[in-house]
């Protein structure tokens, strides 16, 4: 990240100090030193203040009543998150999404969903699971989740696993995998919930805090290239463990028999390493045999992620 953005280029300094949350390559030479602080659990005032941030909410135009209702609810879902800063944004992120397209939902029914996310599962994968929920089409949802999966076990590499991919390679990517009559009816997921095209797929896991996004100028142009990456670790782990449970039967996602559900995470338990490789190893393949189909002016544009 460092080498990419440049930090270091309008530095007049020979002292400087780099803040981040990860340390992999951050000194591949050991040229400089570096230290670690340990970080506690948020507070309640840093823990409703980040909630407040992530989902939009203003309770400066409620009157005194509901403003005390919606701060016990909002301490609820503070509380049920743990304290932890990654669950607490994610469950604002899911009251924010929810808001723009069904604003009908009260705060105390998503304080219930959330709720009952966190009670399930000690770790935040169930939570990561719920911030599709705004898409309320079970199939389209999916979709979703497969789209998101896919940046995470297509373009990992052993000494960065959430690089950063121009947008154009992460359309192309998830054009050729969902492609075929086998996966027609996950396209048609998506078209059927109004999710136009897979630019609109991006905005929306960029609204939902799942990527990041950014736009780099391209040198002695003016021209600016977008790319994305994974927000945070915990999510490229859920999405490395959805894709562990994915398995098509015929052209429908398979569900156990036992429960009937997708990607059931009890009964596809057993078998998710050998999924996982079986899907990466499918996917990537049949990425590459496409690509190299392109006309040069295209390969350009998704050929190299950084």
């Amino acid at each position: 990240d460092i080498d990419l953005f440049n930090f270091t280029e309008h530095v007049t300094s020979s002292f400087s100090i780099i803040l981040t949350t990860r340390t992999l390559d951050l000194d591949a030479d050991s040229k400089i030193d570096s230290f670690s602080i340990d970080m506690g659990l948020l507070n309640f005032d840093e823990a409703v203040y980040l909630f407040m941030l992530e989902s939009g909410i203003n309770l400066d135009d409620d009157d005194k009543l509901s403003k005390d209702q919606h701060v016990q609810v909002i301490f609820q879902i503070v509380q049920d998150c743990g304290f932890l800063p990654l669950t607490i944004k994610m469950a604002g992120r899911i009251v924010k999404s929810f808001q723009n397209i069904q604003a009908d939902v009260s705060l105390n029914e998503l304080a219930d969903i959330i709720k009952s996310s966190t009670q399930k599962e000690t770790n935040v994968h169930h939570i990561l699971d719920r911030s599709f929920a705004f898409v309320t089409d079970e199939l389209a949802s999916f979709s979703l989740k497969l789209c998101f999966s896919i940046v995470a076990v297509v373009f990992h590499r052993d000494d960065n696993i959430r690089p950063w991919i121009p947008i154009e390679t992460l359309k192309f990517a998830w054009l050729v995998i969902l492609s075929g009559d086998e996966m027609k009816c996950l396209r048609m997921s998506l078209q059927n919930y109004k999710i136009k095209g897979y630019g609109c797929v991006v905005k929306l896991m960029c609204t939902m805090g799942l990527l990041d996004e950014v736009y780099i100028q391209v040198p002695g142009t003016n021209t600016k290239l977008g790319y994305l990456r994974i927000h945070h670790d915990l999510m490229w782990e859920y999405g490395k463990t959805f894709v562990s449970r994915f398995i098509m039967n015929g052209n429908m996602p398979a569900t156990c028999d036992s429960h009937g559900i997708v990607c059931c995470r009890a009964c596809f338990s057993c078998c998710s390493d050998i999924l996982l490789y079986q899907n990466s190893k499918e996917w990537s393949k049949k990425i590459a045999i496409l690509y190299v189909d392109l006309p040069s002016d295209r390969k350009k544009k998704v050929l190299n992620f950084i």
